[in-house]
């Protein structure tokens, strides 16, 4: 009897398992189709939202909306047997014969399960309208935000208004820029007032010209550019020499046409007649003896002008390369200088012991910019001449002050059109942004205000410096002109005056 007992009560916990596991499916299909529904009823009712004219109709909707949402709650809480009382079609009888028919049959009756699937649909209804409603609300709280804000339009309006008004007085003000006074209340930089006399007495100095003329690199630079000179001036006229020997060559033997006409008499007494031509060489003499003089003179100009010049030449370069690096050395060594150092900017002068050492290599860096603004058509002195000059720059700007970037910037701008394209890495201003001190105390600022202030101003006494190649091309342009003026004005010849390039 016990068995039976405990074996009725497993099959009561059995079937209470599945009609709770068959609930929780039902619920999760409800929760799926409430979804579903929801997206089509919201899509659908939104073309309806105009007839909720009032906030009294959202008012009841939303009242209405609470009422259904309570009474799903109510219903959820419930268990299955309470929820037959939602006018369905099982009666209260057929629920309380489900233990039973578990027992017999082991498996949940079909009306049960219809039950289950009724009270799914009702519940997903109501999910339905409650979503709708939530709509119905957003959509009129949209409206009346819409309405508020259309009702602040014309304090905004009236706010620009008054903001252009006071902009428009504003203009009628007399604005003064400030006096040389107040702007140096605000700022000073020192090192702008010491510019107009640096400029003057680098001027001064530099078109005397006597220690650069009397420099010892100066000499050995002259000599080695006259050497050079020679050497283009040979050649030119060895090509000379060369371009005559081949004109003269093919003068040297002319060939001619000769013929020549025998006569005899035949056995039958006939006279016959017969001519031969054939092509005779003639050697000129005259010819040949220019062509020996043109050898003559090709042989003195290779194996003794040339040479010559070339040894001279390189003796000359060697000369000027040895004394350029002896200035470097002599430098690197007073200063114990590392060439991978940055560049320097002191404020104050260099002491006494380095002044011999550094007043060298800025007699030598000056001689080098007086040979930049000569007229020299030889390309190869001009490149090897900028390439010593880099050199000593790059020794002079790691030990530099302001006052020697002051002097390579001036250098430069008193230069010929194109120095920017080797000379620019020579303007060299170092500015540290991670300094602490204020900007309008920052000597380096300053610095680079100074140096902003001569770029940007009137470059003094250029055209003296610029002499020699203003010369040549006033002489180039009047040569031309004069050329021009004999060509007819109806003449179809045209003439073009091309001043070569510096």
């Amino acid at each position: 009897m016990e068995a039976v007992v405990e074996r009725n009560k497993k099959k009561k916990k059995k079937t209470v398992k599945a009609v709770e596991s068959q609930t929780i499916q039902n619920n999760d299909k409800s929760d799926a189709i409430e979804q579903e529904n929801k997206e089509y009823e919201c899509v659908a009712d939104k073309s309806d939202h105009s007839s909720l004219s009032t906030l009294a109709d959202v008012e009841k909707l939303q009242v209405e909306n609470d009422e259904g949402i309570k009474l799903n709650e109510e219903n959820d809480t419930e268990n299955l047997p309470e929820k037959s009382s939602l006018e369905l079609p099982l009666e209260n009888k057929e629920i309380t014969n489900v233990s039973t028919d578990v027992n017999s049959t082991g498996k949940l009756p079909s009306n049960l399960i219809r039950t289950a699937t009724n009270i799914t649909n009702v519940i997903t209804k109501d999910a339905t309208k409650v979503q709708c409603f939530d709509a119905y609300l957003n959509i009129n709280k949209a409206i009346l935000k819409t309405i508020n804000n259309i009702d602040s339009i014309p304090a905004q309006i009236n706010s620009r208004t008054e903001l252009q008004e006071e902009v428009s007085s504003s203009k009628d003000i007399d604005v003064k820029p400030y006096t040389e006074q107040q702007l140096s209340a605000l700022y000073y930089n020192s090192e702008l007032d010491t510019l107009e006399e640096f400029n003057s007495s680098y001027v001064e100095a530099e078109l005397k010209g006597l220690k650069v003329k009397q420099h010892y690199l100066y000499e050995l630079l002259t000599n080695y550019l006259k050497v050079r000179e020679k050497i283009t001036g040979n050649q030119l006229e060895l090509n000379q020499l060369r371009k005559e020997y081949k004109d003269l060559q093919k003068e040297l033997w002319t060939l001619e046409n000769s013929t020549v006409t025998g006569r005899a008499e035949c056995q039958d007494g006939q006279l016959v007649t017969a001519n031969h031509t054939y092509h005779k060489s003639i050697f000129h003499r005259a010819i040949f003896q220019n062509i020996v003089r043109l050898m003559t003179n090709i042989q003195t100009l290779v194996f003794e002008k040339h040479v010559q010049y070339s040894y001279t030449a390189e003796f000359l370069k060697l000369q000027i390369e040895l004394y350029i690096y002896s200035i470097e050395m002599n430098v690197i060594n007073v200063t114990n200088l590392n060439l991978q150092a940055p560049v320097s900017l002191h404020v104050q002068s260099e002491p006494d012991h380095l002044k011999p050492y550094l007043c060298e290599i800025r007699l030598s860096i000056s001689v080098l910019f007086a040979f930049q603004r000569k007229l020299i058509r030889d390309a190869q002195f001009l490149i090897e001449t900028r390439d010593w000059l880099s050199q000593l720059v790059a020794i002079l700007l790691r030990v530099a002050n302001y006052q020697d970037h002051l002097f390579l910037i001036n250098h430069i701008l008193r230069c010929p059109a194109g120095v920017g394209t080797w000379a620019a890495p020579f303007v060299q201003v170092p500015l540290n942004i991670s300094s602490d001190h204020s900007p309008f105390a920052n000597y380096e600022v300053n610095h680079l205000l100074a140096m902003l202030s001569v770029i940007l101003g009137p470059i003094k006494e250029r055209d003296k410096f610029m002499k020699e190649l203003q010369k040549w091309i006033s002489r180039y342009i009047e040569r031309n002109m004069d050329v021009a003026s004999d060509i007819r004005p109806n003449s179809k010849s045209h003439t073009f005056l091309n001043i070569p390039l510096i």
